[in-house]
């Protein structure tokens, strides 16, 4: 079956043809397990269909992913480090905040997962809440050191 996306520019519109091994229920859709098949990334990857699914919000979002990824994307020479990049690229606008005042106001682990532009899973709120670490304390380290990951932040607290 072939699909058909497009990315829609100011003044161009870009048109391109994948053909996927198995069948896609509807044209306009394109699921997590698509864009798994389309990398030929085994589903058993299970921290990069989280990526996936924590970036890609949107039919939107997984469109314009496959279009940029049939174009020949290199974002890394690791094939699971580049789906994982080009999914942070496309999908980060999902995720942002203004200020420390802003994240305040979300429940905490929403707020995280908009500081450090991961999913926070059960095994890193549970360290969270054992370590009895702050969310300012977190928003500071982050500030300090803006590459900073959940769990890197989880050891200096």
């Amino acid at each position: 079956m072939t699909i058909q996306t497009q990315m829609l520019n100011v003044q161009k519109v870009n048109t391109v043809n994948i053909t996927l091994k198995k069948p896609v229920s509807t044209v306009k859709q394109v699921s997590t397990e698509d864009i798994l098949r389309l990398t030929e990334t085994p589903h058993k990857a299970i921290v990069v269909s989280s990526i996936i699914d924590f970036f890609l919000k949107t039919d939107l979002d997984r469109q314009q992913f496959v279009t940029r990824w049939i174009n020949g994307y290199k974002g890394n020479k690791h094939k699971s480090t580049a789906i994982m990049k080009l999914c942070k690229e496309i999908g980060s606008y999902n995720y942002i905040y203004n200020s420390y005042a802003e994240l305040e106001q979300m429940d905490v682990f929403d707020a995280l997962e908009r500081l450090f532009l991961q999913p926070i899973n059960e095994g890193m709120r549970m360290q969270y809440e054992r370590l009895g670490a702050s969310l300012r304390q977190l928003y500071d380290m982050k500030m300090n050191d803006p590459k900073l990951y959940f769990m890197t932040a989880m050891a200096f607290v």
